[in-house]
């Protein structure tokens, strides 16, 4: 996994350094999806076959959070067996 720093230019670029784009095998013209949580940037590169599921996903996961703050979750812990976990769940 490559780390490295950047900087956003006035115009709102943001340069990717060549040594992550290689290790990636970013080429020029590839299409990032950019997602902001909570402040943090995320840039996942796009690929026709994944450009459905990764989007699916996002809506999944923003849904589960919502789902969590309004209370609509079944706590299971770790002192709980595979047994009981099972039985929880079946019982909604």
């Amino acid at each position: 996994m490559g780390i490295a720093i950047t900087k956003m230019s006035a115009n709102g670029q943001v340069v990717i350094p060549k040594e992550i784009r290689e290790e990636a095998g970013i080429k020029p013209s590839t299409k990032f999806l950019v997602l902001n949580k909570d402040g943090n940037i995320l840039l996942k590169q796009l690929s026709k076959k994944a450009y459905l599921d990764d989007l699916k996903l996002l809506q999944d996961i923003a849904e589960a959070e919502e789902d969590i703050k309004q209370g609509r979750y079944i706590k299971a812990d770790t002192s709980m067996s595979n047994e009981e976990i099972v039985d929880l769940l079946t019982k909604q």
